[in-house]
């Protein structure tokens, strides 16, 4: 590109200005033809328009405001939302005479399903159905949690986390029925 002088270099800036909005030097002189602007040139722009930085700062905040933004806005960090239950979402419904405190807990969930089956239910179906309801895996939680459920017997023994008010009746083929005391 040719060397302009001021007078040249200041028209170029001004019609360029008019039919653009350009928000830095860089985009000014890639508006004016230069790949890159160097620092001669730009405190040559500096010196013919004295106030272009600050013309070019309102492009800016120009630009900003016009084009729609594509970032979420960041919550205000004085906001806090309200805390959330993590309420159980299951086809079982909580049994009245469920003795586990917490509807929350496994143990709570496997008791219901168990008592939503009026007539009993074999081991391996409960297992199945509390892992599919509570996301447990089959082998580590499902089975150690069902078996804390329906540990306890007529006769009043049972495992140390289970609730006392019912017990489990065990037929043959791994059958289990509920009852309530």
């Amino acid at each position: 590109m040719k060397k302009m002088n001021d007078t040249e270099l200041k028209d170029k800036i001004n019609e360029v200005l008019k039919q653009n909005y350009p928000a830095s030097l860089n985009e000014l002189g890639r508006l004016l033809g230069y790949k890159k602007i160097s620092g001669d040139m730009s405190a040559r722009i500096k010196k013919v328009l004295p106030g272009i930085e600050r013309l070019l700062k309102g492009n800016k905040v120009l630009k900003e405001l016009t084009t729609p933004s594509t970032t979420p806005i960041p919550k205000n960090p004085l906001w806090k939302s309200p805390d959330k239950v993590n309420a159980r979402k299951c086809k079982y419904a909580r049994h009245q005479k469920n003795p586990y405190r917490d509807k929350q807990t496994g143990y709570a969930l496997c008791f219901d399903i168990l008592a939503a089956h009026k007539n009993g239910l074999r081991r391996d179906q409960l297992v199945e159905l509390y892992a599919k309801e509570s996301g447990k895996d089959i082998h580590k939680g499902a089975m150690w949690d069902t078996a804390v459920v329906v540990s306890p017997n007529e006769d009043g023994s049972k495992h140390r986390s289970a609730k006392d008010g019912y017990w489990c009746e065990r037929g043959c083929g791994g059958f289990l029925k509920i009852h309530f005391r």
